[in-house]
């Protein structure tokens, strides 16, 4: 029990944080296991480059390889790599691979490959301020644009180094074009939006966020923009652009990604009403700078997802995260001013109120993690204030998994307690 007093009432900022797997369905070592390997992982490639898919296997005896597309067998390729010599519209999908030996079957989890349009699609242009400078970005449009049709807008906000007038070495890479990819924008089509930084300019001053939500004024009309469906990226510098932008108007975006950035503490409480997914890589030299920014929006009471990958380093990393079909499905869902309701997700169902003031020494909170049907290992709380935590009890492993935290008070006096996600 943690010591305090106190006489008068306090807030309590409650973080229920927790971890889901994806479940090892092999019970012994015989079948078929696979290893973790960069070379099947969810990727992005250029229409008409070359992408290969491969795969690490522990197994006795000789083995045998189908690839699949979509679910779906790909005739002829048994072999241990996949390779895709021009990608087409076509080969955009999820790629996994069976395998077998004497002793059983394993399927690979899907890696999502993204087939992006060509460099012509993506449109140079600038824009003008009061004071008569440039401000230099880049746009996509849907195909066959209607303009009596709203469409979803990304804001993407690139890192350090990657400024340019003439092609911005961030748009030459093709991750940072998911949201355009040839799947995705029939789904859902988009327009994304890669504003950038003159030549010569290496930070994002106040006048560079003043220009770009004049430019954002602009182009919601002349886009035809759901003003509902607004999203904000940023990446590695491009994290500390979004803090800035959100400070100045956190109404105006329905959700943000951010991914590997440096602390930006000042400016998560703006985030408290945008839901935001954070990734890095533990081998990144700004993970710790964005755990940070993890716990102070959530600290803030936003509800923050963050992930973090064991390998990638920092362009890897952000590239994982790009990627990942879970987090552009799940921003796209996202809608302003409205809660998010979608996995992975973690609510605090009892109590139901939004502050609970008790003087009791125990305070027990119950809820539900949904995510994705995957196993969820630990839930755990953290009492900010009084720097107490713990991990939740007797949660069961049925979908949605259901917890029960018996978080430790104070002795004595009343305590307001706020739990947030």
């Amino acid at each position: 029990m943690c010591k305090r007093n106190l006489t008068m009432k306090t807030k309590l900022i409650v973080i229920i944080t927790w971890l889901f797997v994806v479940a090892n369905n092999s019970s012994r070592a015989t079948p078929p296991r696979f290893l973790p390997t960069q070379a099947l992982q969810n990727d992005t490639v250029d229409v008409g480059a070359s992408k290969s898919f491969s795969t690490v296997v522990v197994a006795e005896g000789p083995l045998k390889y189908q690839w699949q597309l979509n679910g779906g067998e790909l005739l002829g390729q048994t072999n241990q790599t996949l390779t895709i010599t021009s990608a087409s519209p076509a080969d955009e999908g999820d790629y996994s691979v069976v395998v077998s030996n004497s002793d059983g079957v394993t399927s690979s989890v899907p890696a999502r490959l993204w087939v992006v349009p060509p460099s012509k699609e993506y449109i140079a242009r600038n824009f003008t301020n009061s004071a008569n400078q440039r401000v230099p970005y880049f746009y996509f449009l849907p195909t066959n644009f209607d303009a009596g049709r709203r469409y979803p807008l990304i804001w993407f906000l690139h890192g350090s180094g990657d400024e340019g007038d003439v092609y911005s070495f961030y748009l030459k890479g093709p991750w940072g074009k998911v949201f355009s990819s040839y799947r995705q924008q029939l789904a859902d089509p988009a327009v994304v939006v890669w504003p950038s930084r003159r030549i010569g300019d290496k930070s994002w001053d106040n006048q560079y966020m003043k220009d770009y939500l004049s430019l954002l004024d602009m182009l919601i009309p002349e886009f035809s923009i759901d003003t509902n469906r607004i999203y904000l990226i940023g990446i590695s510098d491009g994290v500390g652009a979004a803090h800035a932008l959100v400070g100045r108007q956190p109404q105006l975006f329905a959700a943000s990604g951010l991914g590997s950035g440096g602390s930006q503490i000042s400016g998560s409480l703006q985030f408290k009403d945008v839901p935001t997914w954070i990734w890095c890589s533990s081998d990144d030299g700004l993970v710790s700078s964005t755990r940070v920014i993890a716990r102070s929006i959530r600290f803030a009471g936003g509800r923050a997802v963050y992930t973090e990958y064991k390998y990638g380093g920092h362009d890897g990393g952000i590239v994982t995260g790009l990627c990942n079909p879970v987090y552009v499905n799940w921003m796209l869902a996202q809608r302003r001013g409205v809660e998010s309701a979608v996995e992975p997700r973690l609510s605090i169902t009892n109590p139901s109120e939004a502050v609970v003031t008790t003087g009791a020494l125990i305070l027990n909170l119950a809820g539900k993690a949904e995510a994705l049907g995957m196993e969820v290992t630990q839930v755990s709380w953290e009492a900010v204030a009084t720097k107490t935590n713990g991990v939740a009890t007797g949660y069961a492993s049925g979908e949605p998994h259901l917890f029960y935290c018996p978080m430790i008070c104070q002795d004595g006096g009343d305590e307001a307690i706020t739990p947030y996600i």
